[in-house]
């Protein structure tokens, strides 16, 4: 009997009987293909059941993902209305204290004219609260001691001394530290702030104004130079003696143009911007000195307008 063949024998109820005869290589090659099959079809299933899975995942994923970015966008949304609503607020009250300021403006500005065209009862009494509407101290001393002049009768009306009054505070006017020292926009303010060097927190005694190396810087009131020469911090530095207390510092210049002891009248240049000293870039550092203590220069610039108007 042939070894490569293999017989099959099929019996049937009725006795009768089939023989097959079928070839060992043909059966081997019939069984592998078919265990293939089965494991080609096995891998198959767990391949997809596993990428069924990772499917299923990434659409969770993608489905919390929307979520949240739906959720993101509504607290985006909210935040925005209420940024809205907070910038409205702000305009309403910038409008607001710009209208306050515009009607104090125009009452000062009425009071000036009545300054300069107003009967002389008024005069003296219109100076003087135009100075304390802005907080500035107005002192005058006399010193008998050092006095003098011709005997002149006081007329028994009291014009001579309300006229005299009146001029004084126009004098004093004259020579007080109002406006701007230079024509640049305000960088640091009077006050407390972080220094720009060090980065530490500091009081800052004057006003810093922007400038380009060169640019003017004019003396705010008429006075005396009481010092011109370089100080440390401060570098180029003049110092004005306004009289009744009042000073005024301009430092980090680039050029000083006068010299101790010489007379200066308001608006007169006395230097020119620069960056000497302690100092990040080209600008003006401005005090304002009260008996010897810094005073905040704002409250100097605020009828800085009005007296514009009037030149």
């Amino acid at each position: 009997m042939n070894s490569d063949k293999i017989h099959i024998i099929l019996t049937g109820e009725s006795g009768g009987s089939r023989t097959l005869l079928l070839d060992r290589r043909t059966l081997r090659r019939a069984t592998f293909s078919l265990i293939s099959l089965f494991a080609f079809l096995f891998a198959g299933t767990i391949s997809g059941c596993y990428h069924w899975q990772e499917k299923s995942s990434l659409e969770q994923k993608l489905a919390e993902v929307e979520q949240t970015s739906r959720m993101r966008q509504d607290q985006l949304l909210d935040e925005l209305c209420e940024s809205q609503k907070e910038l409205r607020r702000i305009r309403l009250q910038k409008l607001r204290v710009i209208d306050q300021y515009e009607s104090k403006l125009a009452r000062l500005r009425k009071e000036t004219e009545q300054i300069y065209s107003g009967d002389i009862h008024k005069r003296a009494k219109l100076i003087k609260a135009l100075m304390e509407e802005v907080g500035i101290r107005f002192d005058f001393e006399e010193d008998p001691s050092h006095s003098g002049g011709l005997y002149i009768e006081a007329n028994g009306n009291g014009e001579g001394t309300v006229m005299d009054e009146a001029d004084r505070f126009v004098c004093f006017l004259q020579k007080l530290p109002l406006g701007r020292p230079v024509k640049g926009k305000i960088s640091s303010l009077y006050g407390r702030r972080r220094d720009p060097l060090n980065h530490r927190k500091a009081f800052h005694a004057g006003l810093d104004f922007r400038g380009r190396r060169g640019d003017k810087v004019h003396v705010t009131g008429s006075g005396i130079v009481k010092r011109s020469g370089y100080q440390r911090g401060f570098g180029n530095c003049i110092v004005i003696d306004h009289g009744n207390g009042y000073e005024t510092l301009y430092a980090h210049l680039s050029k000083r143009l006068v010299h101790k002891g010489d007379r200066v009248a308001r608006d007169q240049v006395i230097g020119l911007v620069g960056s000497t000293g302690r100092s990040t870039g080209s600008h003006l550092h401005y005090e304002v000195h009260y008996r010897n203590k810094s005073v905040d220069p704002l409250k100097f610039l605020r009828i800085a307008k009005l007296l514009a108007s009037k030149k």
